[in-house]
């Protein structure tokens, strides 16, 4: 029971990584992960999808504001997708002063 659940949270297709469900501290390592496993997929566009989401924690925006900063020295581009409510966790945090970060309503 729930070894694939980690799997299912974050789900990475090409240049989309889409993360969905409820994170907790369990999932920061695979998180960190799966980010770089988007930076190193060789496209020049990276996506993040958090508009499944409701919450995130301020580990998971540090990682993700980790990943811009690498992603910007590696001249790729990242935008992140986000609801209202974690769109305005992102822009508290800053991340959209480093990257492209667009509202979708819920």
């Amino acid at each position: 029971m729930g070894s694939g659940l980690g799997e299912e949270m974050f789900l990475l297709e090409a240049n989309r990584l889409t993360v969905r469900g409820e994170l907790g501290p369990e999932n920061e390592k695979r998180y960190s992960e799966v980010l770089f496993e988007l930076l190193n997929s060789g496209h020049e566009s990276l996506k993040i999808d958090f508009t499944g989401l409701h919450h995130m924690s301020s580990a998971y925006i540090g990682t993700t504001c980790l990943l811009t900063l690498v992603a910007k020295q590696k001249k790729r581009s990242v935008t992140v997708y986000a609801n209202e409510g974690v769109g305005r966790l992102l822009a508290m945090a800053g991340l959209d002063k480093l990257t492209d970060v667009e509202i979708v309503p819920d």
